[in-house]
């Protein structure tokens, strides 16, 4: 949500908002006029909207909700979960950004925890997906293998509906490419580290590649809500941070960001951040989905622990001169093609295209 509603505001657009509550002041600013979406707490309420394949909790908030669409050139939503919206928009323009393949990722969701309501959300997303999909004028994906997926999944999408604007952040370098070089690698990992993807390769890493390394180093690893499982694996040169408040100290101190990621879906966010500090990072070809990374040049590709363990290493003994060399190539692709610039760019582009079409 962010990324789109920076990218159109910078743009000079007029943007209301309507969904769960922000907390963010800077975004709050940004907005004309806000109508938040309280999430429903009658359980039976719930369950009744649920067994009409109703999944999300704002639902009840939505049908009760007074808003003028009629005021409104077009509607953006950045969800195909939606599909109630459908009937109350009527026939305005709706522009749908698509972070994951809905179908895809509750089908491996449910495979990866079995129960009974992620069994029910998974046979609704098609449903949802398919309804808001068909009906939306533009659909913007975060990758080209998520647009031929779609595709792929609902034939009757038309192929100039769907348009590509991946993962963008701020920029957050700062003057000096690579820090100061200490004697031990200092790397870091990021995420939801309650996340499968996201903690069994970590895990993964640390019984793998770590006791192989032959080089000193430091490894820290930052994010949400830490799995049992990683607790438990944690050693002398191995930190971990539960719950960061600002992911920026971590970033700043680091050398090299991992990213040992072998399942999940859509861009990983924490690709784009890395590059936008002008950070290499070493990852599987699965994390680097939707970037253009160029081995060796701007980062390393690593697909098993020997290549984990060479890419680290070989970066350990490059030169301060070829490590600033290589964040430079890093940040330079992060401004072309992941910066909340490009975004804006792409978004104009999208809209103008729209409008210059509507009017023949």
């Amino acid at each position: 949500m962010a990324q789109t509603l920076l990218s159109l505001s910078n743009s000079g657009n007029v943007l209301d908002y309507v969904g769960p509550r922000i907390d963010d002041k800077e975004y709050i600013d940004l907005y004309n006029h806000i109508y938040i979406l309280s999430k429903e707490h009658i359980w039976i309420r719930r369950v009744w909207y649920l067994l009409h394949g109703i999944t999300n909790g704002g639902y009840h908030s939505w049908k009760t909700l007074r808003l003028d669409i009629e005021g409104y050139d077009a509607i953006i939503l950045e969800s195909t979960k939606l599909d109630y919206i459908i009937e109350k928009i009527g026939n305005k323009k709706l522009y749908i950004r698509v972070h994951n393949v809905e179908h895809d990722y509750a089908k491996k969701d449910f495979l990866m925890g079995r129960s009974l309501t992620k069994w029910m959300l998974f046979i609704l997303a098609k449903r949802q997906e398919k309804a808001l999909v068909e009906r939306a004028d533009i659909l913007v994906t975060l990758t080209k293998e998520d647009s031929m997926r779609l595709k792929e999944l609902y034939p009757n999408i038309s192929r100039k509906r769907i348009k590509v604007i991946p993962v963008c952040v701020k920029s957050k370098k700062t003057e000096s490419y690579t820090r100061e070089c200490t004697n031990k690698l200092q790397m870091l990992i990021t995420g939801s580290l309650w996340f499968g993807g996201n903690y069994t390769g970590i895990i993964w890493f640390i019984n793998n590649v770590v006791p192989k390394l032959n080089i000193p180093f430091e490894l820290t690893i930052a994010g949400s809500h830490p799995s049992p499982q990683l607790l438990e694996l944690m050693q002398n040169n191995i930190q971990l941070i539960d719950s960061p408040q600002s992911m920026v100290p971590y970033f700043e101190s680091s050398d090299l960001i991992l990213a040992p990621i072998f399942q999940g879906a859509g861009m990983k966010v924490k690709i784009a951040e890395a590059l936008s500090f002008g950070k290499p990072i070493v990852g599987t070809t699965h994390a680097f989905i939707g970037y253009d990374i160029q081995d060796r040049t701007n980062s390393y590709v690593a697909n098993s622990s020997e290549e984990f363990c060479k890419a680290i290493e070989t970066y350990y003994k490059l030169s301060k001169d070829e490590k600033n060399e290589m964040s430079k190539a890093a940040y330079n692709l992060f401004v072309q093609n992941y910066s909340l610039d490009k975004s804006g760019i792409l978004w104009k582009q999208i809209i103008y295209e729209k409008m210059s079409y509507d009017k023949y």
